[in-house]
């Protein structure tokens, strides 16, 4: 008898078992349980790797949607400024331009001198010595007036500051005294150093009779704002067209009194002319310096810039007190609220270091 096949009797019937095919059939089950296994979790890993796939899908989707959204509402921003930045004859741009809400203050120091009467007894051995005042703070309001809109497209104006006292943040009053240069005596003095001796010695007579000194005592007001001179007054009586004013003070007839003629662009053909001077009292480019660099009329008065700013970017300021072109470099980024709103991030701006600086170091 083969020792593989076993035969049984059951219910009268003989019945053959064959172990051999037993066994294959048993490793065929449990190759199908594997199969079924492995199916199963390949189903599962499929499903897993196409959810993965469909949030990668969708989150991809997304960013770039939100990209898309930047740049058009960032292109949006853009046109909404560059449509509403230039000056248009009773716009919200040209009211904010005229009369700016912003208000400015002007910091005073002076340099009391106390020791004039010594240095002027003997100069070699005696230094001038001085002392600090200040500062004296004056806030400043800024208005545009007789503004008119020419046929070439640009505007003219002239400038209005009005400056007011304001002793709170101030460190003196303003009727504090203080001993400073006469600077109308040093001027007609300088004035006759080319001069025949005759001369010299005639406007040397005329200081003496007006009882003129070196140094003379005056408030902080008078300094600032005017005092009657004895030298100007002679000046308007025989040459008044050398002599413009009867009175000495360094802002005299500066304060709530209009200025020379600006002419500038609006913006209008070009967003970035925004406020740019074309002409300032006549001259497109100023004669009183020696340099080309020193001449040129830059950029803005400063009650108003270019948009479209960048960290790269710098500013000039043209100021008429001194016949000047400031340059501006950024100097930091910062945060404002404005009317208690969500913050807004600026670029914070600084003279740049040629402004002051010597000839050797910025020859321009």
């Amino acid at each position: 008898r083969d020792r593989d096949v076993t035969g049984v009797q059951t219910c009268a019937l003989p019945i053959f078992i064959d172990w051999k095919l037993v066994r294959l059939t048993q490793t065929h089950y449990e190759l199908c349980l594997d199969f079924l296994r492995i199916t199963s979790s390949f189903k599962m890993t499929t499903r897993r790797t196409v959810c993965q796939a469909a949030c990668a899908l969708v989150v991809a989707l997304v960013i770039i949607l939100l990209g898309a959204s930047a740049v058009f509402l960032h292109k949006v921003v853009d046109e909404i400024i560059a449509s509403n930045l230039p000056l248009v004859n009773d716009s919200k741009s040209f009211k904010l331009w005229r009369k700016p809400p912003a208000i400015s203050f002007l910091k005073v120091f002076f340099f009391n001198v106390t020791n004039g009467q010594e240095h002027i007894e003997d100069p070699s051995n005696t230094k001038l010595a001085v002392q600090e005042f200040g500062p004296y703070v004056y806030s400043e309001e800024w208005e545009k007036v007789d503004v008119v809109w020419n046929a070439n497209g640009t505007l003219s104006y002239k400038q209005k500051k009005v400056y007011k006292f304001e002793p709170n943040i101030s460190a003196g009053a303003e009727d504090d005294e203080l001993t400073l240069a006469n600077v109308p005596m040093l001027s007609a003095v300088a004035a006759t150093r080319q001069t025949p001796k005759s001369a010299r010695k005639a406007v040397s007579k005329m200081l003496e009779i007006l009882h003129s000194k070196p140094f003379i005592k005056k408030t902080v007001k008078e300094w600032l704002w005017g005092f009657d001179d004895p030298i100007l007054k002679l000046g308007r009586m025989t040459a008044p067209d050398m002599t413009p004013f009867d009175k000495f003070g360094f802002w005299y007839g500066r304060n709530n009194t209009p200025g020379k003629i600006f002419t500038v662009r609006t913006g209008q053909e070009h967003v970035d002319d925004f406020t740019k001077i074309e002409v300032w009292d006549g001259y497109n480019r100023l004669p009183f310096w020696s340099g080309k660099s020193c001449n040129a009329i830059r950029d803005t008065d400063g009650s108003g810039f270019r948009g479209f700013l960048n960290e790269s970017s710098t500013l000039n300021i043209f100021n008429q007190d001194i016949c000047r072109s400031l340059k501006l470099v950024r100097h930091s980024t910062v945060r404002h609220s404005i009317d208690s709103k969500e913050d807004t991030e600026a670029f914070r701006f600084q003279p740049a270091d040629s402004i002051f600086g010597d000839t050797q170091q910025f020859p321009e």
